[in-house]
């Protein structure tokens, strides 16, 4: 009976124990079915700002409210990059008791924008914008007359070294508010940065010389005679503009560059040309580039005065770009493409129109001839067995020396454009502010290479406050746990001018032609 019983006893624990490893096996048969796509992940970003770093957001992943493990419930595994502006996509693949592959997807936005100045005039301002030197197709600037930027006005400038913006036809005496904001196109794909913080600022009000006040009109005094039926002033034929005919011209045509170093065309710059002609008549004739209505490109200053050296005559046609000036006219164009551009003269009659003079432009590259003039000053200042800071040494110590660079023209405290002494493009006239040194120092870093981050200190302070004071025009250059500060933005009052001297369009001496 004993051995009986302890046989049953060995055989209940047997049981006992078969029983505990099958539910042991049916728990993890069980737990191997979850699938990571039932489980609740969570990125720490999905809207990153391009900081010229790579960028990945962290992942949380948990199940009935337990946190799983990384590399023990779950593998993550990014796209390539994960640098650049563009989507992005994480993949969470189940390990161990997880199976199955779940996939969340992120962004990286353009860098952000930021207003830098806002020259208010009358019934016209102009904005510069932060200048972004990468990851970044163009600007948008929104405006309006309410601080909530309610039916706001969008404008989008295309090209990152454009960053000046005009805007024409404001309300003279009236405060605008705006905001910007970069964008990038990726394949088809516009990506826009987050709008900036809001500016403002108050147009000029006009003065009693340029404001007319409105004549009243007369109440008519009852009469029995009846009032006679204006005669319809007859209406001129519309000018067959498209057909070309082969009568001489009435007028001569020729197209001077303004400045005084006779320098180029570039694109993205916006450049006054001085059109010279006896034409009195602005709307008798256009300039006709490469077959393409010249006002595709062509911008009106209007009240905003681009250049304020430009003396300018009264002028109220609204039908044409050309601005009158003592012996011809003033054309603002841009060219936002590198080439030759062939300029025709076209004089108009009511039967068609005679090409009066055919002048060749030839536009550069504003980013190819920027990226020579950085090159060529890299391998003048630095040698191969340098380190990236003992070059950037050398570099900043050139861009330094005394009288190699000017602040921007300035006025009475006030930055000026002058067609005869420009303020770009920088590497041509040398001039620059503390907006402008510190990018092109972080492009000169990112040639010569090897530094672990490039931070712009512009923006991380509040525009004029103490600390944006001293740290705005800095940039910071880091290798491993070494950082180091470098500026080369010269004195304010290296710009300063003690006149503003009209240009003599009688003088063409300081002008170049072209053509």
């Amino acid at each position: 009976m004993k051995k009986n019983h302890h046989l049953h006893r060995q055989i209940h624990l047997c049981l006992i124990i078969l029983l505990l490893l099958f539910c042991s096996s049916s728990q993890v048969f069980a737990a191997a079915r979850v699938n990571v796509k039932n489980t609740r992940i969570k990125l720490s970003a999905t809207k990153l700002t391009y900081n010229k770093k790579v960028q990945r957001p962290k992942v949380r992943v948990t199940y009935k409210g337990k946190v799983l493990k990384e590399k023990k419930n779950y593998i993550v595994k990014y796209s390539k990059g994960c640098k650049k502006v563009g989507t992005y996509t994480v993949q969470i693949i189940g390990k161990g008791t997880y199976t199955g592959t779940a996939k969340k997807q992120f962004v990286i936005l353009p860098p952000k924008a930021q207003i830098m100045n806002i020259y208010a005039k009358t019934a016209a301002a102009t904005v510069v914008v932060k200048r972004q030197t990468s990851q970044t197709s163009g600007y948008q600037l929104r405006y309006a007359t309410n601080s909530k930027l309610k039916n706001a006005k969008t404008i989008t400038v295309k090209g990152n070294k454009n960053n000046t913006i005009f805007l024409n036809g404001l309300r003279a005496g009236t405060t605008y508010y705006m905001q910007t904001r970069t964008y990038m196109t990726v394949k088809g794909k516009k990506y826009y940065s987050k709008w900036s913080s809001t500016g403002h600022c108050t147009t000029n009000r006009e003065t009693n010389s340029t404001h007319q006040s409105a004549t009243p009109t007369p109440t008519p005094t009852p009469t029995s005679t009846p009032v006679p039926t204006p005669t319809p002033i007859p209406k001129a034929d519309l000018p067959a503009h498209d057909q070309k005919e082969n009568a001489p011209a009435k007028y001569t045509y020729e197209i001077y560059g303004l400045d005084k170093q006779k320098a180029d065309i570039y694109t993205d710059c916006l450049k006054p040309l001085f059109i010279k002609t006896d034409n009195p008549d602005p709307n008798s004739f256009s300039l006709i580039f490469n077959g393409n209505d010249s006002r595709t490109s062509a911008y009106r200053s209007g009240s905003s005065r681009f250049f304020d050296d430009i003396p300018l005559e009264n002028n109220d046609s609204e039908t044409t770009s050309l601005e009158k000036v003592k012996g011809g006219y003033i054309k603002y164009v841009k060219f936002f493409e590198a080439g030759t551009y062939t300029v025709e003269f076209r004089e108009y009659s009511l039967s068609g129109y005679t090409v009066a003079n055919t002048v060749t432009l030839n536009v550069l590259d504003y980013d190819q001839a920027e990226n020579a003039w950085l090159i060529d000053i890299i391998n003048k200042t630095t040698t191969a067995d340098m380190t990236p800071f003992e070059k950037m040494d050398a570099i900043s110590a050139y861009l330094r020396e005394p009288g190699r660079f000017k602040y921007l023209t300035r006025y009475n405290d006030h930055t000026v454009d002058l067609a005869a002494d420009p303020n770009e493009p920088f590497f041509v006239t040398y001039r620059w502010n503390s907006s402008t040194s510190p990018s092109v120092l972080g492009e000169f870093a990112e040639l010569v290479g090897g530094f672990d981050d490039i931070h712009y200190c512009f923006g991380d302070y509040p525009v004029g406050s103490p600390s944006w004071s001293i740290w705005h025009y800095v940039v910071k250059l880091t290798i491993g746990n070494e950082t180091r500060n470098y500026a080369v933005c010269p004195m304010g009052s290296t710009g300063n001018i003690e006149e503003i001297k009209m240009i003599d369009f009688s003088d063409l001496s300081n002008m170049r032609k072209f053509g």
